[in-house]
């Protein structure tokens, strides 16, 4: 018999490690999954010196992808580059 994976299964599978999250809206959120429930997932920063915690709705989430820990972190703001551009 197959076994099936289910999205509990799936998020529980991924606790503790790095995942980048898309939002139905196109931005991409990166960091390591601290928990889940029914309705939402926790997701702390990468970089132990940020303190703050993310609270996401899971109806908001488009796609869950684990990333490998050593993936530098990139800069997610469209704006950077565009404003420190020489005019």
């Amino acid at each position: 018999m197959k076994s099936r994976i289910t999205e509990a299964s799936f998020l529980e599978d991924r606790i503790g490690g790095s995942v980048a999250i898309y939002l139905i809206n196109g931005i991409k959120l990166l960091g390591v999954l601290a928990d889940h429930d029914l309705d939402v997932v926790f997701l702390r920063p990468q970089d132990e010196s940020d303190r703050g915690m993310q609270m996401i709705s899971k109806t908001a989430i488009s796609t869950i992808v684990s990333v490998p820990a050593g993936v530098p972190r990139l800069s997610t703001n469209p704006l950077d580059g565009i404003l420190s551009r020489p005019r």
